[in-house]
């Protein structure tokens, strides 16, 4: 992942840092936490980052539309840095080959799809977290099947939401 440092000056620094960082499918692990606060701190405008401390939570609908997008262009890079495919990797595993070589398949197979899972997750909590999306909809699908495994990142959202409309 590719983390930006953003001057608080408010010009965005052009420098980047290669961060790597673990991540799973579960939006409550400290891991996928951890990845979303980097995330939050990267997109972050210069005001937000004079008005907010602690990342650990979402602190705007803008910043964590943001930070899921660029999340999901990290997964994005990580998926395309691999030159084959699903059904290649599958292919491969159904002919002779050593241990050594069945292990690194095995591994490369499960990091894509692990990836692309992830990529999955990222996608849904977007159809939530995007700004343009109105409170009524929101309410609709935050009890969607979907969002059963992450209920607790949907009440970061709700909680975010609701001080955002009795800011208003």
């Amino acid at each position: 992942m590719l983390a930006r440092r953003v001057a608080k000056s408010g010009n965005p620094s052009t420098e980047f840092y290669r961060i790597q960082h673990m991540i799973t499918l579960s939006t409550s692990d400290d891991d996928f936490r951890s990845a979303m606060k980097l995330c939050r701190v990267s997109v972050a405008t210069s005001d937000e980052l004079d008005q907010h401390d602690d990342f650990n939570l979402p602190i705007s609908l803008r910043n964590e539309a943001e930070a899921l997008r660029y999340l999901q262009e990290s997964i994005d890079t990580a998926l395309y840095k691999h030159t084959s495919t699903i059904d290649d990797d599958e292919r491969l595993l159904e002919t002779s080959l050593s241990e050594n070589q069945r292990n690194i398949i095995l591994t490369r197979h499960s990091e894509k799809s692990t990836l692309i899972a992830l990529n999955e997750i990222i996608e849904d909590l977007l159809d939530l977290a995007h700004p343009s999306v109105d409170q009524i909809t929101f309410n609709k699908r935050r009890y969607l099947h979907k969002y059963v495994d992450h209920q607790k990142y949907v009440r970061g959202l709700v909680e975010l939401r609701r001080s955002a409309r009795l800011a208003q």
